[in-house]
């Protein structure tokens, strides 16, 4: 598919396939299903969103502890059990936010023609920092924000896309337990 269609943020432009915007509405979709279907089948579906959003009030970026790291040594496991820690969680919560927002650069975890199958290692370094966060009484949104050469790659090769949609699926998959998580992403 050589359809484009251009997504602009905040004054930044730049050109996504219109495959790759598509699967994005898509999962979106798919997982808004799910945590709806989660909820049970009865009228509460307003009530299961409004609850949903009671959690998201007041929040706070965490940033460069599972994406945008600039530390030369990258995404170890020194870093994340020391960037943020348990003591600064709790800080979060006294301040008075009721969630953070997670960015989390999908290249260390994601593994071409296996996307499915996320790295047990990274994900339970990520696993931990959730119930961290979690265990404070804080929500989060997971933002899956990429690397500008993984957004290129997924911008020029249709595969890439699906296979990030393996990814992503397995991501929220393992997620969808609690109505405390959401899902975001930066592209």
């Amino acid at each position: 598919m050589n359809e484009t269609t251009r997504v602009g943020t905040r004054g930044a432009r730049f050109i996504v396939p219109l495959h790759f915007f598509a699967a994005a509405v898509a999962l979106a979709a798919v997982f808004l299903f799910a945590a709806q279907a989660s909820y049970g089948q009865s009228d509460a579906g307003a009530g299961a969103v409004q609850c949903h959003l009671q959690h998201l009030r007041h929040g706070i970026n965490l940033s460069e502890w599972f994406a945008q790291v600039y530390d030369p040594k990258g995404y170890t496991k020194e870093h994340f059990e020391a960037w943020t820690t348990a003591q600064d969680i709790g800080l979060i919560k006294n301040m008075g936010f009721d969630h953070v927002r997670l960015s989390v650069n999908p290249q260390p975890m994601f593994r071409r023609k296996q996307a499915d199958r996320i790295p047990a290692d990274y994900l339970g370094y990520l696993d931990a920092a959730v119930k961290m966060i979690l265990d404070q009484g804080l929500a989060v949104i997971i933002d899956i924000h990429p690397d500008s050469d993984f957004k290129e790659k997924l911008s020029a090769d249709n595969e890439f896309v699906e296979q990030f949609e393996d990814y992503w699926r397995a991501l929220a998959r393992h997620y969808s337990s609690t109505n405390r998580i959401s899902f975001r992403s930066k592209f």
